[in-house]
């Protein structure tokens, strides 16, 4: 997940629209609230992203060993069992958290950024805040942890990105790469070729820059964190803000696992997506533009792209959506299908090629295996774009803004591999479609507007709701 919505500048992401009164949730927000204050045993405000993370971002475990963290406009951070909901616990931060929670290296903290200008290091295990890295400004954008460094990197509404240690919270450098300095809301990517040691960063005047991840040799004082010149490896302006986060595609020819010069040059392709609705394919080693799509409706786009390889996706007849778990502050309760009508009903398989809301899905080419970049609009489409060329393959309406940043999921069900795309919209729904042709396969509709990125592991998504609920939905 991370950095979806919540602009506060730019258009649709104001914090108005975020829901400034009591009961509303960020833009990139799952409810989780107080408890107590109804029969259900929650009411507090809304909250972050899901971050489905824990055991599994460590060992890979399925669902049963797992833990799901959020936070919330009530300023809490809560953590979860990914099974059956239990709360965990909940720790009580100083302002609203619209950021998505990562895990460090270690395994054993939680950080998440926070209204405050703070970066919060938690343990994952009791909530205990371990450390506090402090920025210039609110911190909206989601961390990303190297794993092989260990190293957290977090952007800023101060105009820097910055660099810490995620086990203990040392300050390594901060940067401000771009002229003049504007905040930066977007979560930064890693590249995957991580000989190269650089990342790439996108700020909301609309410039993207690769930076170099590497620890300077020498340092000058621990209040002088900034990166020295040579670290900005080159920026590129986009000429529109950027709200989304960048996407990074290997190239085909890239060496999984050779030396270290042969991955210094091998390239990796940059997508961005600005908000009035162009999507960019970068050069990662100097920043040209290799293609630029600009979607039909020319809407904004706040949805990061995420990556799906383009494989057939399972029959719509081997959907079965049928169990929702709500998630109240202690214990959960299960819904079985006769009282499925209180969360908008499940609905199977729609007919061939027809849209959320009867509206066929525009398609052209299903290039089985080819890499394509999947972003929702505020045109009510989820865009599935060809990640080599810029051709718009499909176009599926949910009937609704997608704010949130959809998730890739292998489908269990038939036989060979298989990918989803899940999307969420403003209306509420939450749909899954065929990566490879964009067909819905299935959706629900939830009780409030949706901003929260879902995140699914082992055919279960979790996601967060405008009515304060984190929901558990299984997809099969």
């Amino acid at each position: 997940g991370g950095g979806d919505g919540d602009g506060g500048e730019g258009g649709g992401g104001s914090e108005t629209a975020a829901g400034a009164d009591g009961g509303g949730i960020g833009d990139s927000g799952c409810g989780v609230g107080e408890r107590g204050s109804d029969e259900r045993g929650i009411g507090g405000h809304g909250s972050g992203d899901a971050a489905v993370t824990g055991d599994i971002a460590v060992t890979g475990a399925p669902a049963e060993a797992a833990h799901c963290f959020v936070g919330s406009h009530a300023h809490n951070i809560a953590a979860f069992d990914m099974a059956t909901g239990t709360p965990l616990w909940e720790t009580q931060l100083a302002d609203r958290i619209e950021s998505s929670p990562a895990l460090s290296r270690n395994g054993r903290v939680v950080i998440v950024g926070c209204y405050d200008g703070s970066v919060y290091g938690v343990g994952r295990e009791d909530g205990v805040v371990m450390y506090v890295y402090a920025t210039g400004s609110q911190v909206k954008s989601s961390p990303v942890v190297d794993m092989a460094t260990g190293l957290c990197f977090v952007g800023s509404h101060d105009g820097y990105l910055h660099c810490f240690d995620g086990d203990t919270g040392r300050a390594v450098w901060r940067c401000c790469a771009w002229s003049p300095p504007a905040a930066v809301f977007a979560s930064p990517a890693l590249d995957p070729m991580t000989q190269r040691q650089v990342l790439y960063c996108a700020v909301q005047s609309g410039v993207l820059a690769c930076i170099s991840t590497r620890i300077p040799a020498t340092t000058t004082g621990s209040d002088e964190r900034t990166l020295g010149r040579g670290c900005v490896a080159w920026t590129h302006d986009c000429g529109s803000p950027l709200f989304a986060s960048p996407c990074c595609v290997p190239s085909a020819s890239a060496p999984d696992g050779g030396n270290a010069a042969s991955a210094e040059t091998a390239e990796t392709a940059v997508i961005v997506a600005t908000v009035d609705g162009v999507v960019r394919c970068l050069r990662s080693d100097g920043g040209q533009v290799k293609w630029r799509r600009q979607l039909p409706s020319k809407k904004p786009v706040f949805s990061s792209p995420c990556l799906a390889a383009g494989t057939l996706a399972c029959d719509s007849r081997e959907a079965q959506a049928g169990r929702t778990t709500i998630v109240p502050s202690e214990g959960s309760t299960t819904m079985s299908d006769s009282n499925m009508k209180a969360v908008g009903g499940v609905e199977r398989g729609k007919g061939k090629g027809e849209g959320h809301d009867g509206e066929p899905p525009r398609q052209r080419a299903n290039r089985a295996g080819q890499p394509m970049a999947v972003l929702g609009s505020h045109d009510h489409h989820v865009h599935a774009i060809m990640a080599s060329t810029g051709e718009l393959l499909w176009s599926t309406s949910v009937g609704a803004e997608v704010y949130a940043t959809p998730f890739v999921s292998a489908c269990a069900c038939g036989s060979g591999d298989h990918q989803l795309v899940v999307a969420c919209s403003t209306a509420g729904t939450v749909v899954a479609l065929e990566a490879t042709s964009g067909t819905p396969v299935a959706s629900l509709t939830l009780p409030g507007a949706v901003f929260s990125s879902p995140v699914v592991l082992d055919n279960r998504i979790v996601v967060g709701c405008r009515d304060d609920y984190v929901y558990a939905i299984d997809l099969f």
